[in-house]
């Protein structure tokens, strides 16, 4: 028997909380109906009518431009995973983190097609870092 808190989706026929229901605004004008299909099935009806319009998410078309999360800026935690890697110290010259400011680096450049993916970045020292600036080395 169901209780006040449950409604069975009309697609798949299960019995489900009432939270599992998308809320619906155009059902009254308060807009506190909940839909008759549960998240579930409204995800799936939504996924079938992108494809039959060819409406692409965002994420597809980001990464039919080109962008993936590969391409995203260096987060903190990468970035502290690389000084810890590395010890704190610089790669190029071999000087350690208090005598000298560090940097996180791409080996291969940004502008060259480099990922922020940490076996693409090294620690090195603000004057290492700008003397390679966007050379490939080898």
């Amino acid at each position: 028997m169901r209780t006040k808190s449950e409604r069975r989706c009309f697609k798949c026929l299960e019995e489900k909380l009432l939270l599992e229901f998308p809320r619906d605004r155009s059902r009254n004008k308060k807009g506190l109906g909940r839909s008759y299909l549960c998240k579930i099935c409204t995800n799936k009806k939504s996924e079938k009518r992108r494809r039959m319009l060819g409406i692409r998410t965002r994420e597809q078309y980001l990464s039919d431009m080109g962008f993936s999360d590969e391409n995203k800026k260096v987060t903190s935690k990468k970035r502290w995973l690389v000084l810890v890697r590395d010890k704190f110290t610089c790669q190029f010259c071999g000087r350690s983190a208090p005598n000298v400011e560090l940097e996180i680096d791409h080996i291969i450049p940004k502008s060259k097609g480099g990922k922020a993916r940490l076996d693409n970045l090294q620690v090195s020292c603000v004057q290492c870092n700008r003397s390679k600036q966007d050379m490939l080395l080898s």
